[in-house]
């Protein structure tokens, strides 16, 4: 009897509704459930038209703004800054207007943002070299101006204009004048800044020779920009830091005590190291954000950490082999490894080369991709050939073979023979391409990474062959 009375279901509560309640519910029941009342796409459009006018309207007003409305003024500038950089949409909304650009230019260098390049704050698309203006510069009022009076000349023009009240005199005529070539709904201030930037820009493309002016390096932006002589660079020092130490002319080689010489050496051997360029960023990219991005893709394809580079096998099979006192049967488990690691690696670096949104050349891009496969198709040579020789116990056990420990990556001196061996035979692979390139019109393929032993390369086929002479 209790059985059943556990069994049986419990009778349901009913609750009291009110007036309030059946509203909710009549207006959840009206509402689509499909999703399409939440798009957040129209949100951000919608976002942004109303985002720009407000900041002209606010640009027009300068001075006499309130302390709160000074603050929906910042948020305003931060929204278009930095959400037009991770939305799509509330990009192309925002270009839509024909102030978003100039306004923008001129909200960045009232915040300061041209402190280090010449083009720093410029929006991509504001044509200031090649623009009409109704200020006139002679030759001599720019004769003595260096990179960095370029860049203070534009602040310390916005900082007078903010000074100024909507109805001073002098600003109006200032709009009057100088205002007329560009859309009645950029804000004056804004259209007498650029028209003082394209002045100024006008007479140094005038007054300067030819060698001056140079394309961005960032393959997607080059823009024209001033680099100013060699007496201004140690005056106009790059002052950003950027992340997992990286510096802003190229990555630092993998470095440690987890075999960073190792392939350190490699690169040096076979010649295919990466090259930073010499030069200070500030003289190759247009913005921080250039060299920025410029930065973060080389590393992103040339510095892959050093211990995406040490494959070390860590199956149980191997533990068995270091415990048991077989080193010499560790090696297949190392060679193994080492090509399961070149198959990642490639995956990872064969994705680039598609995207279409690289800072780097296609150039650039190919360097990067023969110094990591140098590196990698290196190293499974070595160890094909110490896998070859473990063919013979009696010859092998006398010697100290790559892959034969734990870490042997660790000590280059006592694979140096080998490591320059291979490294030759690699280069004297890849050199019919270099001097004969109307017979190989695909020098890539020269630089393809080893994934498999089946079908391998000439060079390490080579190695194999010579094995007992480099690991002798």
């Amino acid at each position: 009897m209790h059985t059943l009375a556990r069994r049986m279901p419990k009778k349901p509560r009913v609750r009291k509704v009110d007036a309030a309640d059946a509203a909710d519910a009549a207006d959840t029941a009206d509402a689509p459930t499909d999703g399409s009342s939440v798009d957040a796409e129209a949100v951000v459009a919608i976002l942004m038209q109303y985002a720009v006018p407000r900041l002209c309207e606010m640009v027009d007003a300068a001075c006499t703004l309130s302390e709160g409305e000074r603050a929906v003024r910042k948020g305003l500038v931060r929204l278009l800054d930095r959400l037009v950089m991770t939305c799509r949409s509330a990009r192309d909304e925002a270009r839509l207007h024909e102030a978003y650009r100039p306004v923008l230019f001129y909200e960045r260098m009232r915040l300061d943002y041209a402190r280090h390049f010449f083009l720093d704050g410029v929006p991509t698309g504001l044509a200031l070299f090649a623009a009409p203006t109704s200020i006139t510069l002679s030759d001599e009022d720019v004769a003595r101006l260096r990179v960095a009076d370029v860049l203070h000349d534009r602040s310390v023009t916005v900082h007078k204009l903010e000074g100024m009240s909507p109805t001073n005199p002098r600003k109006m005529a200032l709009i009057a004048a100088h205002g007329g070539n560009m859309s009645a709904v950029v804000p004056g201030s804004a259209r007498v800044l650029v028209a003082r930037v394209r002045a100024v820009h006008a007479a140094l493309m005038r007054s300067r020779p030819p060698g001056l002016f140079v394309q961005c390096c960032n393959a997607n932006c080059n823009r024209l920009f001033y680099t100013g002589d060699s007496t201004e660079s140690p005056n106009l020092r790059c002052a950003f830091g950027t992340a997992r130490g990286q510096s802003p002319a190229g990555p630092i080689p993998p470095s440690g005590p987890s075999g960073g010489d190792y392939w350190q050496q490699i690169d040096e051997m076979t010649g295919s190291a990466w090259r930073p360029a010499t030069n200070a960023p500030r003289v190759r990219f247009c913005s921080q954000a250039c060299a920025c991005q410029h930065a973060a893709h080389v590393a992103w394809l040339v510095s892959v950490p050093t211990k995406a580079y040490d494959a070390e096998p860590t199956h149980a099979g191997c533990q068995r082999c270091t415990s048991s006192g077989a080193p010499l049967a560790r090696v297949e488990h190392a060679l193994s490894a080492a090509l399961r690691r070149n198959e990642r690696l490639a995956r990872v670096l064969r994705t680039p080369r598609t995207r279409r949104d690289m800072a780097l050349s296609p150039q650039a891009a190919a360097r990067a991709h023969a110094c990591v496969a140098a590196r990698l198709n290196v190293d499974v040579a070595i160890l094909h050939a110490s896998a070859r020789m473990t063919q013979w116990p009696m010859w092998a056990e006398r010697r100290r073979l790559p892959g034969c420990y734990l870490h042997w990556r660790s000590d280059p001196s006592v694979f140096a023979k080998v490591m320059r061996g291979v490294a030759s035979l690699y280069v004297r692979s890849r050199r019919p391409a270099q001097q004969h390139p109307q017979q190989h019109p695909q020098p890539q393929q020269h630089h393809a990474i080893v994934t498999q032993t089946l079908t391998v390369p000439s060079f390490v086929s080579e190695a194999s062959r010579q094995a007992a002479r480099l690991l002798s």
